[in-house]
């Protein structure tokens, strides 16, 4: 993912979270995703390091993290098989 998002990003000009949220989260309605935490944003998981809880999972700034999302926002984004043949987006069959 790594170097796909970097792809995207040079092509684009635009960091990959940006380009995700205009390309993607915001077409389908899903306005608690990110691929960094954004204000507002309530975590409900508990991270560890070295067996302690940790403040923050330390997400590094390359476009290969994690999608931070609410279940609501989840769910539209598995709708994106078919909103995107109406769009005509690629999708995996």
């Amino acid at each position: 993912m790594t170097l796909l998002g970097s792809v995207v990003e040079r092509v684009s000009g635009k960091n990959f979270d940006s380009y995700m949220g205009e390309s993607s989260f915001s077409i389908l309605g899903m306005v608690w995703s990110s691929y960094s935490p954004k204000a507002g944003m309530t975590m409900a998981y508990v991270g560890y390091r070295n067996s302690k809880k940790a403040s923050s999972l330390g997400i590094r700034d390359l476009p290969s993290n994690g999608m931070l999302s609410s279940v609501v926002d989840l769910g539209k984004f598995t709708t994106m098989g078919p909103v995107g043949l109406e769009i005509g987006w690629p999708t995996v069959s």
